[in-house]
């Protein structure tokens, strides 16, 4: 073991990018990406441990070490107390700290994270605010798609403050960031100041990652602690179920604002949705000693987007925006990309979303159900190495609204694809439902057009637009969206491709 470096050495050669008056190179976990000069953090993961990798990192050219426990390693090393920690400060101050610049929304609940980001981001343009939002959908700026897919929702803290410097180097003013409960847990944000955090709900998920639910819940409930390095957020905004459950009351602040159908600060008076086109919603607003009602059209429908709109509607407030600019943000969102997107509408519809757990399937699958004259279909997946135990719960909900369920590949990873959607099926059958699996998720799709008559429904489920992988014979760039298009002859629309309501006019 070379000699020991104090933390307060390793921050201050980080933050002026030199060590032993020698460049350095960059930050990383990862031992592969050790080039000469490099920082290596050794962050002990599920499945590797950094640590091991001391050696390789050496003599791959690293200048320092970071690690939980001294190394066998011909290299300056530091030891701390946590790794994750460590690299989330490591590589704030390697980007210039570009959290501090921006005025930072953290969302995180099971489901709702991606479309309520993009409503927030709309209001906050519709507010002045230079505004960017990063998740699952990739990198937006002012509305704008920059990049597809990322590979997380939310990036390791190396990848995520590189994007942040980017963002304000480019104007940005303020960020609404998706924040997964892997992400808290791993202190990917722990730098990240939040001028509000967000809960959506939490659900069923993420049972391949977390020994138990609870345990998921407390990650979540990071993203409020005082913990955390960058400290509690200045205002939580939080569903009004969240608000009312003992667990999670002690860990809120307490400026925070409520959302959601009953007794809140802002809660839906009136929803009159138009087939899945468009809605009417009408909001009551309560925030301190002001209250307002706001009427907006949306081109987002179901009863779910109620509450996605509301959150936005919420953080708005909390964020300063005028009532009036809220609307107009919620208003000038035309459509998110895999989430309740129509390949076709007439003379059946088919449609692609993203969801992936019982929760979200419910809540699509219902508001498809409520607006389709004749039978409603289901395609959908089991993710390969994913929660196992949501897959029956899956089968049961797909049963109860659908007339018929084609499973198949998702991404199947190093699991049989039959095999992970077998609880699927048999819950199904159990329950009543017609449910056949196919491999192949070309020729899912295709099987499932086939039997489509005049007033039907198909709901494609668990992608939205992400990219296929492994799940039959694509190339790169294949979707469900863009498979089902060139099966029915025709464009795709996305949210570039059509006006929301307000935009067209209609009122």
């Amino acid at each position: 073991m070379d000699r020991q470096v104090p933390w307060q050495t390793v921050v201050e050669a980080v933050a002026a990018h030199r060590f032993d008056g020698r460049p350095l190179t960059g930050i990383t976990e990862d031992s592969r990406e050790v080039t000469t000069g490099s920082v290596f953090v050794a962050r002990r993961g599920r499945t590797f441990d950094g640590h091991a990798f001391a050696r390789t990192a050496s003599a791959a050219g690293a200048a320092l070490l970071v690690a939980e426990a001294a190394c066998d390693a011909p290299i300056p090393q530091c030891v701390v107390p946590s790794a994750p920690s460590a690299l989330s400060r490591l590589a704030a101050l390697w980007n210039g700290e570009p959290a501090q610049g921006l005025r930072l929304i953290g969302i995180t609940g099971t489901n709702g994270k991606t479309t309520t980001a993009h409503l927030t981001a709309a209001v906050l343009k519709a507010a002045g605010l230079s505004a960017f939002q990063l998740g699952t959908l990739g990198i937006w700026v002012e509305g704008v798609r920059l990049t597809r897919h990322l590979l997380w929702t939310t990036p390791p803290a190396t990848v995520l403050h590189a994007h942040l410097a980017e963002m304000r180097a480019g104007g940005a003013t303020a960020g609404v960031l998706e924040v997964s409960a892997q992400a808290l847990d791993q202190r990917r944000v722990d730098d990240c100041p939040f001028e509000v955090a967000v809960v959506t709900g939490v659900a069923r998920e993420h049972g391949e990652y977390f020994p138990d639910q609870e345990a998921y819940r407390a990650a979540k409930r990071r993203l409020f602690s005082a913990e955390r390095p960058a400290g509690p957020p200045a205002w939580s905004v939080v569903h009004a179920s969240i608000d009312a459950d003992p667990s999670w009351r002690p860990h809120l602040p307490r400026r925070r604002l409520t959302y959601g159908q009953g007794d809140a600060d802002v809660r839906v008076v009136a929803f009159e949705p138009h087939g899945l086109e468009w809605a009417d919603l009408v909001v009551d607003v309560r925030h301190g000693r002001r209250q307002h009602r706001l009427k907006a059209r949306l081109a987002l429908s179901g009863a779910h987007n109620v509450d996605n709109a509301l959150c936005a509607v919420a953080v708005g407030l909390a964020m300063g925006v005028t009532p009036a600019a809220i609307v107009r943000g919620l208003e000038s969102v035309a459509a998110i990309p895999g989430r309740l997107q129509h390949v076709a509408r007439e003379p059946y519809r088919v449609i692609v979303d993203y969801a992936h757990n019982p929760a979200g399937l419910r809540a699509i699958l219902a508001a498809v159900r409520r607006v389709t004259p004749g039978r409603l279909f289901l395609v959908l997946g089991a993710r390969g190495e994913r929660d196992a135990g949501k897959r029956p719960l899956m089968g049961a909900v797909a049963a109860a609204l659908c007339d018929g369920v084609v499973l198949t590949s998702d991404q199947p990873a190093g699991e049989d694809p039959e095999a992970a959607a077998l609880p699927m099926r048999l819950t199904a059958a159990d329950c009543g439902a017609p449910a056949r699996f196919v491999r192949n998720r070309r020729e899912a799709l295709e099987s499932a057009l086939a039997g489509l008559r005049d007033g039907d429904s198909l709901v494609v489920a668990g992608k939205g637009d992400e990219e296929w992988r492994g799940d039959g014979e694509e190339e790169p760039g294949t979707t469900d969206i863009a498979v089902l298009a060139a099966l029915l002859g025709r464009g795709v629309e996305d949210a570039r491709a059509y006006a929301s309501p307000a935009a067209r006019g209609v009122r």
